[in-house]
């Protein structure tokens, strides 16, 4: 054998007995891990993430809550709404319901009374309520429900504002987003309550949507709320008058004194086909509550609050039947939250002294109203 070869089959003999010693020494995992190296950019990055997702999730939002704690102060005394079930009959007394010779049947698609006092019979619990004008009746227990609708909506006290374009929400939440126009998960910094103020610092237009600027990266799109910017006083009313300003396209309501105005909110006005009146009016009667009726629209209201008739059957006034303030809801009045109509109602003229339930003006002592689009 050639030294040559025997080189060859030396050298093939050690290199298989190291494989052999290798595979029985060392066990060939059948999965491995692929170990991820990442550039220093990348791994900066990732912590700016996780940076901004905290700073998101504790940001706070450029907003100021109007709303009240207990809506049912505002309400004029004795005042305890419940909805009517109809039909429901009504009786004159106990001894009628017991014999169930009712003397009228409340069937209006919208009824609600006032309770005033409550009594069991044959175990079942009767109320004695009121309505309409003067009427009262004992009704059974199973026909009343007792949800008012006491919004919590409070407006703004405005005249010393008014170097400020201020707005609030009407719809139940509005997203708040660190630029206009993104609508994605990313640009999410935190969300509006109904009823939040909100002060705007800029305008910007982004593909026909107008967005508003309330703070440093934080946006909000217009549609969702109502600018609380006041008019001008108009031709009629005097500079040292007192009247009251209705605007049916934001649906907002002011209150001035001449020149300068002093009050703002959200109202309802007239829905569609039932639109409000549009002009400059001298009101006519001042109540503290009065029933609402009407056959027409099959409603029938018990006590309405704070009353100021400026329109034959045209009012402003406060509500306990819904809370959907800074939208169309009404049949033409126009409907304010239980604190506001309280508060509009003691601002505006003529006084009602405690021991009198309406006030009728006279010259140079009303408050007058203009409504306008």
């Amino acid at each position: 054998m050639s030294k040559r070869l025997i080189f060859i089959v030396t050298s093939v003999a050690l290199i298989s007995a190291g494989f052999f010693s290798y595979f029985q020494t060392h066990v060939i995992p059948q999965f491995e891990k692929k170990t991820i190296y990442v550039s220093e950019e990348q791994w900066r990055e990732a912590r700016e993430k996780v940076r901004k997702e905290a700073e998101r999730k504790t940001v706070k939002i450029a907003s100021e809550s109007r709303l009240v704690a207990n809506p049912g102060q505002y309400l004029p005394p004795g005042k305890n709404y419940a909805r009517v079930i109809t039909p429901a009959p009504i009786y004159a007394s106990l001894d009628a319901a017991s014999r169930g010779q009712y003397f009228t049947m409340q069937e209006s698609d919208i009824a609600w009374v006032n309770v005033k006092d409550n009594a069991f019979l044959e175990g079942k619990i009767f109320y004695r309520v009121s309505w309409g004008w003067g009427i009262e009746g004992w009704i059974s227990g199973e026909a009343l429900i007792f949800n008012p609708i006491l919004s919590r909506l409070k407006g703004v006290e405005i005249g010393n504002r008014l170097g400020e374009h201020l707005a609030m929400v009407y719809v139940g939440g509005l997203n708040v987003r660190s630029s206009p126009g993104d609508v994605d998960e990313k640009t999410l910094v935190g969300m509006l309550g109904k009823y939040d103020l909100i002060s705007v610092k800029e305008k910007k237009s982004v593909k026909g949507d107008v967005w508003y600027k309330i703070y440093d990266r934080q946006w909000v799109h217009s549609g969702y709320v109502r600018n609380l910017i006041p008019g001008k006083r108009p031709a009629g009313v005097g500079p040292g008058e007192k009247w009251i300003e209705v605007n049916l396209s934001e649906q907002t309501i002011f209150a001035h004194e001449g020149d300068r105005p002093v009050f703002g909110t959200l109202t309802s006005t007239g829905r569609f086909q039932h639109d409000t009146i549009v002009g400059l009016f001298w009101p006519r009667v001042k109540a503290r509550s009065a029933p609402m009726q009407s056959v027409e629209f099959s409603y029938d209201f018990s006590s309405v609050p704070w009353i100021y008739y400026f329109m034959g059957d045209y009012a402003w006034h406060g509500t306990y039947w819904h809370d959907n303030f800074g939208r169309v809801q009404s049949s033409g009045c126009v409907n304010l939250s239980p604190h506001d109509a309280h508060w509009f109602f003691h601002w505006s003229e003529p006084n009602l002294p405690l021991e009198r339930k309406e006030a009728y003006p006279s010259p140079g002592r009303a408050t007058w109203v203009h409504i306008h689009y």
